[in-house]
């Protein structure tokens, strides 16, 4: 078994993630593995090289005790690789970020994902 090198500790969740390489236009949807404080595991068809950075754009489910936030969080920023391993038996590549930047976005729930893919990401998909 590998020990632990994380800082922080990470939990198992699965939630809706959209990357975003520097130079693309096109965000790439995944879903996360894990994720913790300060980073996430993600499975992806696209390779990822270690140090690059992607901008990125997660979406955090609303806390059962808080009615005020029926469709959870979105949280955006920047993230840079940190780790790669290729799974050949799935033909995806397991992508290790850790967070550079990143803010909560107020009021997710107000637009579309289109809407909010376009203004997060500053791309003409409206």
């Amino acid at each position: 078994m590998t020990p632990e090198r994380r800082r922080y500790a990470r939990t198992n969740l699965r939630v809706p993630l959209f990357l975003l390489p520097m130079n693309s236009s096109v965000p790439i949807r995944t879903e996360t593995e894990n994720v913790g404080t300060n980073g996430f595991f993600c499975y992806s068809k696209y390779l990822f090289s270690p140090g690059e950075s992607l901008k990125f754009l997660l979406f955090l489910p609303a806390a059962a005790k808080d009615p005020q936030l029926p469709m959870g969080m979105c949280v955006h920023g920047e993230v840079q690789v940190t780790r790669v391993v290729i799974v050949p038996s799935h033909c995806t590549y397991g992508i290790g970020c850790h967070m550079i930047s990143y803010r909560i976005l107020p009021e997710p729930d107000l637009l579309s994902l289109d809407e909010l893919l376009a203004t997060v990401f500053e791309t003409g998909c409206r």
